[in-house]
């Protein structure tokens, strides 16, 4: 495994020939000008702009990925949350029953809380249950809810 950091604000001007540079130079326009110009570089990065001018340029599709995102946050932070308050929980009671009991109460409050936020941000139940990995009818009992709300 490998991570390499770039930093766009060192990218130089001209061109090393490379496709990074060249993908670089895309993910670094902030013209349209600069936009134009990177998809003459490479054909997959034309198709790129495309797919970026076509989102930016529909308000619906754009309000429902940034929503999107902004609920994978949420639901990050709810189960980090639980999970911190679970082992607290486990590690207060000093015994490893207690500590699994926490662990699962945690669990549980991370996915009814994110499934709520789902819910109620109008996810499809299905989806919620591929994202937790239970049931859809888990799901309704998570939120609350009856198959048929």
């Amino acid at each position: 495994m490998e991570i390499t950091t770039l930093e766009l604000t060192k990218l130089p001007s001209a061109s090393d020939g490379t496709r990074l540079w060249d993908w670089l130079t895309f993910v670094n326009a902030q013209t349209e000008e600069e936009l134009d110009m990177a998809a003459t570089l490479d054909p997959t990065i034309e198709k790129a702009t495309t797919i970026v001018r076509y989102f930016s340029a529909n308000e619906t599709l754009r309000h429902q990925a940034e929503s999107r995102e902004k609920w994978q946050r949420d639901v990050a932070t709810l189960r980090a949350v639980g999970r911190a308050e679970g082992l607290e929980e486990g590690r207060a009671e000093g015994i490893e029953e207690g500590r699994a009991e926490g662990l699962e109460e945690g669990a549980e409050k991370e996915r009814r809380d994110g499934i709520r936020a789902g819910i109620a941000q109008g996810y499809d139940p299905q989806i919620l249950a591929t994202i937790f990995r239970i049931s859809v009818d888990e799901v309704h009992r998570l939120a609350g809810t009856s198959p048929g709300d």
